[in-house]
């Protein structure tokens, strides 16, 4: 990845979006698509935290605390798969950039 922050997670949405915009191969739309589906995840944790604890919704608590706790893990989960995606993507582009004109040299990529 070429950005300084060891994960995707710890830059600022600025600085995201601006590595998104560049002309740099990740991140792309698959880092892209797993931050979107960790903000997803994030409005899920926030519609439980404004329902907890609500008398209207006691019936639901512990399906309140489940929501909660799925949306909490679902957001790292997408959040590492921004990273991955990067990771692999970047592979295949070094991969691809090898040499391929012998069979050696294809069997190398």
């Amino acid at each position: 990845m070429a950005h300084d922050a060891s994960r995707y997670a710890d830059l600022t949405l600025h600085e995201f979006t601006g590595l998104l915009a560049s002309s740099e191969p990740v991140p792309g739309g698959g880092s892209a698509s797993a931050v979107a589906g960790a903000l997803a995840a994030s409005l899920l944790e926030m519609v439980a935290a404004l329902s907890a604890g609500r008398p209207k919704y006691s019936p639901y608590e512990r399906t309140i605390a489940r929501a909660a706790l799925e949306g909490a893990r679902a957001r790292e989960a997408f959040l590492e798969l921004a990273d991955r995606d990067a990771a692999a993507y970047a592979a295949f582009s070094a991969a691809m950039k090898l040499p391929h004109e012998t069979p050696q040299e294809v069997a190398g990529r």
